[in-house]
């Protein structure tokens, strides 16, 4: 039988075009955020972090590499 069990995202990214929001849905995902971004207070739209496009892709990759489910 084919296991078609999808894992729930750790942190939602979305792209706006000038900006992308990490939206962390779990514990793991925030914390993960926490520990490996540097952020100005001013960057956190509630509850995500906004980066530049520029920086994204490599915030991503680390976060795969640690296992999170990026979505």
């Amino acid at each position: 039988m084919l296991n078609t069990t999808v894992a729930s995202p750790d942190v939602l990214v979305h792209d706006h075009g000038t900006i992308f929001l990490l939206d962390p849905q779990t514990d793991e995902g925030k914390t993960w955020i926490l520990e490996n971004c540097q952020a100005e207070s001013w960057q956190w739209q509630g509850p995500c972090l906004a980066v530049e496009p520029r920086c994204a892709g490599e915030i991503v990759e680390g976060m795969l590499d640690a296992g999170l489910v990026v979505q």
